[in-house]
């Protein structure tokens, strides 16, 4: 069983990963998608806990939710974001 901390860094190292994989100005994820990417459980409980995650970041400016289905959520994180900046300058070239 993994510590929240631990599973936090997890989701957040995984969210660096999308950013430095992406060709274009903009990413879009599910939180299973981003568990994957993680290599955290998909099970219910554990997307519950990303999906946490994801709208601690959301309150904070920092990812947006892009689409609110009966499929579920799905957030974007665009080249204005400050965490999308922030990861460029620090992992990789603009």
């Amino acid at each position: 069983m993994l510590k929240y901390e631990d599973f936090e860094e997890s989701v957040l190292k995984a969210i660096v990963k999308l950013i430095l994989q992406t060709r274009g100005t903009m990413v879009t994820f599910t939180p299973k998608k981003l568990a994957k990417v993680a290599g955290v459980s998909t099970k219910p409980a554990y997307l519950s806990v990303v999906r946490y995650i994801l709208e601690n970041l959301r309150e904070k400016g920092l990812i947006e939710l892009w689409k609110k289905t009966f499929h579920g959520y799905r957030y974007a994180i665009t080249s204005e974001s400050p965490l999308w900046q922030e990861v460029k300058k620090r992992y990789g070239k603009e």
